[in-house]
């Protein structure tokens, strides 16, 4: 199955440049995974158009939004957060998932789907207590991040 990455967001915000991609690597302290680059540089951003579903055994989930690829502020507040805040707030500051992870999108509900730094994988990071008080742990749903999206089923109806 072709992926036609654009076709899946309504308003899509423009990718950025390869000098935007370098300063946001150098914001964020690593070099971020080839297919996240590569998806920043032709898409910036953007709501999922149709409800995207993923199956994994009998748990779905379901991607809402694009984490931005640059933060966007009015009169220096940050209105919608860019990847590079995303990770500092969630992983840096929160602690609430492994620096390895890279928040790449989110779900309705708020949870975060995170590619891994090293071999590209595609973890689920569930941002809801568990009655220990504790997060549950990333859980790997996919090998890759084109694995991911070709596992989906669009739903047009949501």
């Amino acid at each position: 199955m072709d992926i036609s990455w654009l076709s899946y967001f309504e308003n899509p915000k423009p990718g950025i440049s390869p000098a935007e991609l370098d300063e946001l690597e150098q914001r964020i302290g690593f070099a971020i995974p080839h297919s996240l680059r590569e998806r920043y540089g032709t898409l910036g951003g953007g709501r999922f158009r149709f409800g995207l579903f993923i199956g994994d055994g009998e748990i779905y989930y379901d991607l809402h939004e694009l984490v931005s690829a640059k933060s966007t502020a009015i009169d220096g507040k940050i209105i919608d957060m860019g990847v590079a805040d995303e990770y500092a707030y969630i992983v840096k500051e929160r602690g609430l998932v492994p620096d390895r992870l890279v928040p790449f999108a989110v779900e309705s509900g708020g949870n975060f789907y995170c590619v891994d730094r090293g071999d590209e994988s595609i973890w689920y990071a569930d941002m809801e207590l568990g009655n220990d008080r504790r997060l549950p742990p990333p859980r790997r749903i996919a090998d890759s991040l084109v694995a991911f999206l070709e596992a989906g089923r669009l739903d047009e109806d949501d």
